[in-house]
């Protein structure tokens, strides 16, 4: 960790960042649970589906409701390290639940299911890549548990199509990977220079 991010300061407007980001992504990932549910509705078990989608929306809910409590906040009163770690865990949890799909909503005998099963985890996990830049941390505990199973499916129990897709995911997880970094990189440059700016302009 840089000497930038151990700045109270730029630290916090990391995490403001993070959190400004994350209303409209969290609004997207309800949607994506309530549409994957009703197109694997009737395909798959009816419990499972029914379990799986209740925890996909309260996770998903939870987070949007943490999310309005640090908007509430005054910024000044933030603990940035206190409000990081939040986030980290929420999305930690909702990439478990998502990656949990490719294993117990995968239609075994329905390659337009999988693929859309695929399209899904993959479309997530490139929303995170630039929503949750900010901090990497988030990207990596959300994209990570999130692609990781269906990837290990696909690649240890499918057959050669199942395999590719699974080599064509993983390939995927790590340039989205780098593009984050990257992209964070800019995020850090970009936090520092306005607060270089701020303090000519105070002085």
């Amino acid at each position: 960790m840089n000497r930038q991010e151990k700045n109270p300061v730029i630290h916090r407007e990391q995490v403001r960042q993070l959190y400004d980001q994350s209303i409209i992504a969290s609004l997207g990932a309800m949607a994506a649970a309530s549409i994957l549910a009703f197109m694997l509705y009737g395909v798959i078990d009816s419990k499972i589906l029914f379990i799986w989608t209740g925890s996909a929306v309260g996770i998903t809910m939870l987070r949007y409701i943490t999310v309005l409590g640090f908007h509430r906040m005054d910024i000044q009163a933030v603990s940035p390290r206190v409000w990081e770690k939040r986030f980290v865990l929420l999305v930690l949890a909702s990439g478990s639940i998502w990656g949990t799909s490719g294993i117990f909503l995968f239609p075994p005998n329905d390659f337009g299911l999988q693929m859309l099963l695929f399209f899904v985890l993959v479309a997530l996990s490139a929303g995170a890549s630039e929503t949750f830049s900010a901090v990497p941390a988030a990207f990596f505990a959300y994209a990570v548990p999130t692609l990781a199973p269906i990837i290990l499916r696909s690649v240890i129990f499918g057959n050669h199509v199942h395999s590719v897709l699974g080599y064509v995911a993983l390939i995927f997880l790590l340039a989205i990977s780098m593009y984050t970094l990257r992209f964070y990189r800019k995020i850090m440059e970009l936090i520092r220079l306005k607060f270089e700016n701020l303090d000519l302009i105070e002085k």
